[in-house]
């Protein structure tokens, strides 16, 4: 070995140097590695404070909700905070510059309450007369003060999407720029540095958010959602573990959610229940839930869908507007049955069959066996709304009364 060592010793000393130098490199890309996990922990860690859960919805739901929320948990969490997260522009008023991709929070001390215990977080200030100034007051981070260039005292506009309990995207829902966009016009009163609360944000990005800060009573008001909101920031109980923690929420969550949260409402009719939705239609979800709850109750349970139709025609007369329902009827149907004007119970429709009641089969003058044209409309490309029409055979006449007389 030793002969072999001197006489190779060139080609030995190359392979201990090749070994040494790809020890270095991979040693340093462990270090490096090991320094961007560490510091991307840090920037987390930094823009949500004490914050360590999070509950986002599209849709708005009661402020009382984070209170009712909180007190119901045991071990209690450090706050529960309502807030309202959405994205939108702003823009200078004076020299209109402008800025995309902003994020706007509607505060109040709740939310400043989880970065207490950040010692490098900025702190926000707001008086309590903010709300009911003409032009209420705004706080913005360096990011955003850079793109507009903005300092104290200057007006900024704030544009952010009109919410409706129709989203625009169905047949019904608005699709005017003015009653789907609405601005706020806000006094700039601090400028905070682009860390701690300064950097807050609940989706993972390098990239420094653009963020404004506004009283929640202003920014409820402006959108017409007055004690609602459509977040919940939430810090841990330090006194359990975190799945024992999510878990605790989660069942708390369950137990003060009312119907009006998730824009439902259960009206009471003569013999039964309905329950209906804001939104023009029930999800699938809470279809299917319902029917499980009617289910375990052994109660009977019919859904309908009612559509608006633009016009229903005969040979002879059109009918404007008329509401066109969905429904699967059975024998003994504790809900009532269709009963024709001959007082002999509806029959089982099939294909392109269709059922009148009395009124507008008079008012187009139609009888059993005629022509029946629906025109509705129907999403088309790029949004359009595209009419469509289709021909029914008229089955029979439906009497005024029972099932039918419901409104």
């Amino acid at each position: 070995m030793r002969r072999s060592l001197t006489y190779f010793w060139r080609m030995h000393l190359a392979v201990a140097l090749g070994a040494a130098v790809t020890t270095a490199v991979l040693t340093g890309a462990l270090l490096v590695g090991d320094s961007v996990r560490g510091s991307l922990q840090d920037l987390v860690l930094d823009r949500l404070g004490e914050i360590d859960y999070a509950l986002v919805t599209q849709r708005f739901f009661r402020e009382h909700l984070a209170r009712e929320l909180a007190e119901h948990i045991s071990p209690k969490p450090t706050q529960v905070a309502p807030a309202i997260l959405l994205s939108g522009s702003a823009t200078h008023a004076d020299s209109r510059a402008r800025a995309s991709r902003v994020q706007i929070q509607g505060i109040d001390h709740r939310f400043l309450e989880l970065w207490k215990r950040s010692t490098q977080s900025p702190s926000i200030h707001f008086d309590r007369n903010s709300a009911e100034r003409i032009f209420p007051p705004v706080v913005i981070n360096e990011a955003l003060q850079k793109e507009l260039d903005a300092e104290i005292g200057d007006s900024i506009l704030i544009s952010l999407e009109r919410f409706s309990d129709i989203h625009r995207e169905f047949l019904l829902g608005n699709r005017d720029p003015s009653d789907v966009v609405t601005t706020i016009r806000l006094t700039l009163v601090q400028i905070i540095r682009n860390r701690g609360l300064g950097r807050f944000g609940l989706y993972p990005h390098q990239r420094l958010p653009e963020n404004v800060y506004l009283p929640l009573p202003v920014l409820q008001k402006a959108l017409e959602q007055e004690g609602r909101v459509n977040a919940l920031l939430s810090a841990r109980g330090r006194s359990s573990s975190p799945d024992i923690e999510r878990a605790l929420l989660q069942e708390g969550l369950h137990q003060v959610l009312r119907l009006e949260d998730l824009n439902l409402t259960l009206r009471k009719g003569p013999s039964y229940f309905a329950l209906e939705s804001r939104e023009l239609i029930l999800p699938s979800q809470i279809e299917e839930a319902a029917a499980s709850a009617a289910e375990y109750l052994q109660a009977p349970f019919q859904p309908i869908l009612t559509y608006l139709a633009n016009s229903l025609s005969s040979l002879k007369r059109s009918v404007p507007y008329s509401p066109v329902t969905a429904l699967d009827p059975r024998e003994g149907d504790p809900f009532g049955v269709l009963e024709l004007s001959s007082g002999q119970p509806a029959p089982p429709l099939k294909g392109n069959d269709i059922l009148l009641n009395e009124w507008t089969a008079q008012d187009l003058g139609v009888k059993k066996g005629d022509s029946i044209e629906l025109s509705y409309y129907v999403v088309g490309p790029r949004d359009q709304l595209l009419t469509q029409k289709h021909r029914f055979r008229l089955k029979g006449i439906v009497a005024l009364r029972g099932l039918a007389a419901d409104r």
